[in-house]
């Protein structure tokens, strides 16, 4: 599916030019619906997870919400990577792929 418009992923880049992992979670009940293809890419550009209860019911997913919202809150996260590749004489790098800063 493609996303409805470009807004969640200019975010999503925004979001990276300042380092800032996104993070989401969706509980909805049956009347209210969104379209998770728009706004999955801000999570997945910036390295954050999108976490979805359908349907939503406080006593159901009400633990599950806490920890995984006190999981983001108190995991250990790295930052600033680097990352090197090399190849083997003759080959050469066409492409690169992924949510990365090109320096």
């Amino acid at each position: 599916m493609m996303p409805a418009n470009q807004f969640y992923q200019n975010l999503a880049a925004e979001c990276n030019s300042h380092r800032i992992c996104v993070d989401l979670f969706y509980g909805l009940n049956e009347k209210i619906t969104v379209d998770l293809a728009t706004v999955v890419p801000v999570c997945g550009m910036t390295g954050g997870e999108l976490t979805f209860y359908q349907p939503f019911d406080v006593v159901k997913h009400g633990e599950k919400l806490y920890y995984s919202i006190f999981r983001v809150l108190t995991r250990t996260t790295g930052t600033e990577v680097a990352l090197k590749a090399r190849c083997s004489t003759g080959l050469t790098v066409t492409e690169y792929m992924g949510s990365h800063l090109s320096y």
